[in-house]
Parts: structure tokens; sequence; C-alpha cells
């Protein structure tokens, strides 16, 4: 199978779901610290005025998480969903939107909070969704930074940068070595050996993916 195929496939819709299952971790392993607290209380009654805050931390942080807007997880799962069922473009639009919303809803109650006690969390939660609902976009910064071959530079010459990495390596790794001023190729190996030669083009696409965290070889086929 060629390369791009695996690139631009129905990879997408697993990535999607890997996606699901990472942002939804850390919420679920709040929920269960919490949990677990609750049922020691039951053993241990005597540690309940020592671990109350612990429990109302993690499941008020499980809570937060969960709101469906960007960056928490919640919005991350909300983007994913969307994006399985109706693409990426009408996803980011609607995680967009939500973002509107609960920033809304948020300085509203923020408002209300100046007639009693001044709330300012509530303020600056609102900027930070709303900020980072908007700021919600299917190509992440490395896009940006390996995506542009000049044509006028090209005339000149740019250097062709080559490097090589272990498969093993996370995306994230791979795109912080990339060097925005070449034309970069990475060479891929696994035990010494080359397995693939990654073209620049191919690094835009998995950048493209936003899958960070994913090992190179998931891209190799």
């Amino acid at each position: 199978m060629p390369f791009g195929a695996v690139v631009s496939g129905d990879i997408d819709g697993l990535n999607f779901k890997d996606n699901i299952k990472i942002a939804l971790a850390g919420p679920l392993l709040n929920i269960a610290i919490g949990l677990l607290f609750v049922a020691f209380w039951w053993v241990f009654p005597e540690i309940y005025p020592f671990t109350e805050v612990v429990v109302e931390a993690n499941l008020s942080l499980a809570i937060v998480n969960l709101l469906p807007v960007f960056p928490l997880d919640g919005g991350r799962v909300l983007s994913s969903s969307l994006s399985i069922a109706l693409g990426k473009e009408k996803a980011f639009k609607i995680c967009k939107i939500t973002a509107l919303v609960f920033s809304l809803l948020l300085i509203t109650a923020f408002v209300f909070t100046v007639f009693n006690t001044v709330n300012y969390s509530l303020l600056f939660f609102s900027a930070f969704v709303l900020f980072g609902g908007l700021g919600a976009n299917k190509e992440n910064v490395y896009v940006r930074i390996i995506s542009g071959i000049n044509q006028e530079k090209l005339k000149s010459g740019i250097t062709v940068k080559k490097q090589a990495v272990d498969k093993s390596v996370t995306v994230k790794r791979l795109l912080t070595i990339i060097d925005p001023a070449c034309v970069n190729e990475i060479v891929v190996y696994e035990k010494e050996q080359p397995i693939a030669t990654l073209s620049h083009e191919q690094l835009v696409n998995i950048a493209k993916k936003g899958e960070l965290y994913q090992p190179i070889a998931r891209y190799l086929g």
C-alpha cells in the first residue's frame, strides 16, 4: 500500500477513537481516585477529615475537564466524536459555537456575582474557554511551521536536511527536530536498519493528523 494512502485513509477514524480514549483517561482517573477514598471512609472513617479535600479536588477536576469545550478533555471528546460522525470541518465549527455559548454563560454568571461577592475566577475561566475554543483548529502549529516552502527561495536554492530517527519516536518529538528553513527528510530506523524515508510532504500530512503522542511507526503501514 502506498504511504500516501496510509496517511490520508481510514486511519483517521481510528485516530479519533484513540483521542477519545486518551481524553477520557484523565477525568476517569480523577473519578476513580475520588471514589477510592470514599470507599476508604467506610472502612477507616477516621481518615475522613484528612481526605475530604482530596475527594472534592479530584471530582471537581473531573467535572471541569469533562465540559465539552476546548482545550479541556471534554472538548477533545466532543470534537473527535463529531469528526467521526460529521467530518473535521463541521466538528470544529460546532466546537467553536459550543465554546462561545459556554463563555457567554460564564460571563453571565460573573455578572450576577458582581451584585454579591465578585467571582473573578468565572471571568478568567470564560476567557480561557473562549480563546481555547476559538483557537481550536484541525491543523496544529507544527503544520504551519513545516508546510511552507518559499517559491522565491527555491530559485536560489533551499537546503535539504536529512535526519534519522527510530520508529518508536513520537510524532511530537519528530516534529520538534524539523528545521522550518529547510526541506526536510526523515529516515526511519528499526534495529539500526533503515525501513522508510519520509519526505517533506509526508511529514506535513503526519503533522495534520495532530496525533503528537503516537509513534512514527504508526504511519509506516
